[in-house]
């Protein structure tokens, strides 16, 4: 392939009329090289194949063509577009998938057996009119924390030449914000409550059967209708929490990769938990797994921990277990960090199947800079306003603001929220808490009004550019992973504060093993109190351990940075995931 590569890119000009224009040629047996002079070799060699299959042969020969002038135009002269060797291993894949499907005649072939190009030209698409970009569908779980990563890792198949389609629910659909210049196109499969909301269905496990049972009947249609509409997909990335979405991929030959929003520490518990290698209840004083630190159980996901102690519903349990019950089918595992991040646990999961790293899933313009219009998230669940927190913030000192948020779906109980109140009450520094309106009820009364020249009290607010901003010093978070990843992207330290999920072992590798910033445990009737509270902020905002933890997210910023960014570890297997989906097209 090397030499393939180096070959093309030296060839100045061809014998044909165009300039520039690019001849390579792929041997019988397999072999790659590049024939010595300018001719145009596959597109006679796709005509020598097809010799007796007429109108097919001349097809093919003028796609060999325009194959070959999609190279010049992309690589040779600069435009936009897939790479070298994703072109070379795009036009050898169909070339190769040809001559083994042998295609002489129009022929009807089973689906799922044959090239995508075959089953398009036997429901008589006009092939000469398409494009064959392989068409990706991606189905995320229904939360902004797992919308947000499949978004941004689109966005990067999408700059690589990849088509991709957001697959959300019915009701969903309705009132998600979507960017007009997004790049990533929007279809939906029903949940089973497209008029009421998953929040109808009465528990989680009602929630996700529905799921499961609706989703598969219409993510199947909406397959089908795709693939009627000229637009066939080619693969399917899916959220690991719905391992029934690899059955559909499965039904209809589709490439599947389960895509996960959890660190590859937490996927290796859930793991050892499915193959019935780490027992509950959890018992012993210390957790002890390949390639991770000791845990204490309390370190493990909390609905791991209190198993058997409380009142946790075992379908919680059941639901993140079965993230790996049909895992081994799966192509592709991707994981939404960076591999400078968990290295020894990625390299162990690579022995198991096919693992990528894709993280940070950061807009382009706060990371690498490659992809010029990527500069926010593009899909929201919320209305993007952001001009009263900016406005607040530009007024503050550099590194002067604690910034407090809990994500989207966690609320602490009343007790707590008064805690963390007077404990931001009592310290010297300014705030700015995002909280949902059901929160700010549990507020002590009057504090909104007490800490008017102090504190700015909002609903939403964009997470990104506020943690980008020059007045942040110190983010107390929930310890949710993309909150994690996008701290140490942008070079903040934290207060993390774990709450449920698995929040507790990201708290754990936030504080121990990244070290950027410092955990914050509840007392023994599980409050974290205000001095435990304020003594981890003014360390961070003022301390000794604030200095070090300071350094290190920096370091941890250029990692990231350096993950993405051309020939990064994430950026490599961005690579290799499109070389992939070109292969299998």
């Amino acid at each position: 392939m090397n030499e393939a590569m180096k070959a093309i890119m030296a060839i100045p000009r061809s014998d044909t009329s165009r300039d520039d224009f690019p001849c390579w040629h792929y041997t019988l047996n397999g072999d790659y090289s590049v024939k010595s002079g300018y001719r145009l070799g596959i597109s006679s060699d796709i005509g020598a194949s097809t010799s007796n299959g007429g109108d097919m042969g001349f097809r093919w020969g003028k796609y060999g063509e325009w194959m070959l002038w999609y190279l010049r135009n992309h690589v040779v002269h600069g435009q936009k577009g897939p790479g070298l060797e994703f072109v070379v291993r795009w036009c050898l894949g169909y070339i190769s998938d040809y001559r083994a499907a042998n295609l002489k005649s129009d022929s009807s072939f089973e689906r799922g057996t044959v090239p995508q190009f075959v089953r398009w030209k036997s429901s008589g698409i006009d092939m000469e009119k398409k494009s064959f970009n392989p068409h990706v569908l991606f189905i995320p779980n229904t939360l902004q924390g797992h919308i947000t990563p499949m978004v941004q890792f689109g966005k990067r198949l999408v700059s690589k030449g990849i088509k991709v389609t957001l697959v959300t629910t019915v009701y969903l659909s309705k009132s998600i914000h979507v960017d007009p210049e997004c790049s990533i196109a929007i279809e939906t499969i029903s949940d089973g409550f497209d008029d009421t909301g998953s929040q109808d269905a009465g528990s989680i496990e009602a929630c996700f059967t529905s799921f499961r049972i609706n989703g598969s009947r219409t993510l199947a249609k909406l397959i089908e209708k795709l693939a009627d509409k000229g637009q066939p997909a080619t693969a399917i990335v899916y959220d690991s929490l719905f391992p029934w979405v690899l059955d559909v991929a499965k039904q209809y030959g589709l490439f599947k990769a389960a895509f996960f929003n959890q660190t590859c520490a937490v996927n290796s518990i859930y793991y050892h938990v499915n193959r019935g290698l780490l027992k509950l209840p959890l018992t012993g004083s210390h957790i002890s797994l390949p390639e991770l630190p000791l845990l204490l159980p309390s370190e493990t996901p909390l609905i791991l921990y209190v198993y058997g102690k409380d009142l946790t519903p075992s379908d919680l349990v059941e639901l993140v277990s079965n993230q790996y019950s049909n895992i081994d089918e799966a192509d592709w595992l991707i994981f939404d960090i960076f591999y400078k991040m968990e290295e020894k646990i990625v390299d162990w999961m690579s022995k198991l199947w096919k693992v990528g790293t894709v993280g940070p899933t950061l807009p382009s313009m706060y990371l690498d800079k490659r992809l010029e219009n990527d500069k926010d998230y593009s899909i929201n669940l919320f209305e993007p306003k952001t001009s009263t927190c900016m406005s607040w913030l530009n007024d503050k000192p550099i590194g002067s603001v604690v910034y407090v948020a809990f994500g989207s779906i966690a609320s602490p109980v009343p007790e707590q929220m008064e805690e963390l109140a007077w404990g931001l009450k009592g310290i010297n520094c300014y705030f700015l808490w995002v909280m949902s309106d059901s929160m700010k009820t549990k507020l002590p009364n009057k504090f909104i009004e007490e800490i008017s020249d102090q504190g700015l009290v909002v609903s939403w607010c964009s997470q990104l550019e506020v943690l980008a901003h020059k007045s942040i010093g110190c983010f107390v978070t929930h310890c949710g992973l993309h909150s994690v990843m996008e701290a140490m992207s942008l070079g903040v330290p934290m207060v993390g504060m774990p709450l449920f999920v698995d929040q507790q072992t990201n708290g754990k590798f936030m504080e121990d093993v990244w070290r950027s910033g410092i955990r914050v445990l509840p007392d023994e009737t599980g409050i974290v109190g205000r001095q435990v509270f304020q003594k981890s902020i003014k360390e961070i905002m003022e301390g000794e351990k604030g200095i070090e933890i300071k350094k290190n997210v920096m370091k941890w910023k250029e990692l990231a940075k350096e993950a993405v960014d051309e020939g990064g570890s994430s950026d490599k297997n961005i690579n290799e995931f499109v070389a992939k989906l070109l292969s299998c097209s």
